[in-house]
């Protein structure tokens, strides 16, 4: 809905599956609920339909780093 996504609220995410898409990151990659897969150093993998941040259970943020250049926001 466009709202804002904070990186240390991750938990409040935590309850959607690996198939649930939460949002955006800056870098234009998705990021999607929690799930198993072995992640990066930034918490994200290549997957069949490209790259995306995955949450993990083992962060208590949404991302490590960004994975790509991040946009600047007005």
């Amino acid at each position: 809905d466009g709202s804002l996504i904070r990186n240390d609220e991750a938990a409040l995410y935590g309850i959607f599956a690996s198939d649930t898409l939460i949002g955006y990151a800056l870098d234009g990659f998705p990021i999607y609920g929690v799930g198993n897969s072995v992640t990066d150093a930034c918490g994200g993998l290549e997957s069949f339909s490209g790259y995306r941040y995955e949450l993990s259970t083992d962060r208590d943020t949404m991302i490590n780093c960004f994975a790509s250049a991040p946009v600047l926001l007005p």
